[in-house]
């Protein structure tokens, strides 16, 4: 499906897709889902 093919680009390319203007733009529940959809794949471990 092409949202989770986004989803994983995002994902393998956090650092450009975060620092980017369109990023910057996205309405707060859009964030909100893309936040923790990224915490759930284990985009923020530490």
């Amino acid at each position: 499906e092409l949202e989770e093919f986004c989803f994983k680009f995002a994902l393998n390319h956090m650092t450009a897709v975060t620092q980017s203007a369109h990023f910057a733009k996205l309405d707060e529940a859009t964030l909100k889902t893309f936040i923790t959809k990224a915490a759930q794949a284990g985009a923020f471990r530490t």
